[in-house]
């Protein structure tokens, strides 16, 4: 089912002011919106701004919460079980100089 109405999750990114710095980590917190919404799943991934599909930067997966989906190397994250979340911290690595702007596309599963 698609959800209607205000966004009951939110994804907010440490220190990217402006832009990020080429190979530097930033930690990434997913998160269920201001009325405390669960959420079972997630998947994550970073792409360049200019084409939308081409993946930018890694995810250092912990293993616990997160992982690396088979179909992709570490550019992309997403949950380790369907077991009910608050909040999942994942640190991403900023793409190497040169790469450009950066969009996330990501889910959640409710």
């Amino acid at each position: 089912n698609t959800a209607t109405g205000d966004v009951p999750f939110s994804v907010n990114i440490s220190s990217l002011d402006g832009g990020y710095t080429p190979g530097q980590t930033y930690t990434i917190v997913l998160a269920g919106g201001s009325v405390n919404t669960d959420f079972r799943g997630f998947l994550i991934q970073g792409r360049l701004m200019a084409d939308g599909t081409t993946p930018a930067g890694t995810f250092v997966v912990n293993g616990a919460t997160d992982q690396k989906p088979s179909c992709t190397d570490s550019t992309a994250a997403t949950h380790v079980s369907a077991d009910e979340k608050t909040m999942v911290e994942l640190t991403w690595t900023a793409p190497s100089t040169g790469t450009g702007p950066v969009l996330f596309r990501y889910a959640f599963v409710d």
